[in-house]
């Protein structure tokens, strides 16, 4: 499988599926220091912003919008945010690994559809964030490992698969709400690490 790592410093990110190549779309920027830096190193595809601080512009006005399709071959992704606001709907990408680390985000991760492709791992971690999770029996990752930082979170395990394993949840300041599979209690598979 191919890995696709996706690194910025925040603003607003969408990410979906439906491109014809690895992974396809636009990033619009208003200064020169946010210019993303694109690299190919064998089967990785990296698509990054290495400034280390978001610099603010003179007028106050920060655009710096992702707008990234994914394509239909099996992949790895890593994803590293600082704050942003973001809609990511992974409905039918073919995802054999997800790692997600957020900054303080006001974030939607979707997945409609079952994933075409057997996921080993799904590791979240977020802080000071407004999250939310659903269609992860979709996903189909053998484990889940959730990491929220003084977050607001919902968890949905909707979907026609059974739920993955979800051994590590770390405990922290904020909520975390689970939205049960119809006919399907998490006590069955879910666990909270203190």
């Amino acid at each position: 499988p191919a890995r696709v790592e996706i690194a910025m410093l925040g603003g607003n990110l969408n990410i979906s599926g439906g491109s014809d190549n690895l992974v396809t779309g636009t990033i619009d920027y208003n200064l020169a220091e946010w210019k993303p830096e694109i690299t190919r190193t064998g089967d990785t595809v990296r698509i990054a912003q290495d400034a280390k601080t978001l610099p603010i512009p003179s007028d106050g006005e920060m655009v710096n919008r992702w707008n990234l399709q994914l394509g239909s071959s099996p992949m790895a992704l890593n994803l590293q945010a600082g704050a942003y606001e973001g809609a990511i709907n992974l409905s039918g990408v073919p995802l054999t690994e997800l790692e997600i680390r957020g900054g303080a985000s006001d974030s939607e991760v979707r997945f409609d559809t079952p994933n075409p492709q057997p996921m080993d791992s799904f590791d979240y971690q977020t802080w000071a964030s407004n999250v939310k999770l659903s269609g992860l029996a979709n996903a189909g990752p053998s484990t889940i490992t959730f990491t929220p930082g003084a977050a607001d979170c919902l968890l949905g395990f909707s979907g026609p698969t059974q739920p993955a394993r979800t051994d590590n949840v770390t405990r922290a300041p904020g909520s975390l709400n689970i939205s049960d599979p119809p006919g399907m209690s998490t006590q069955t598979y879910f666990s909270r690490r203190p």
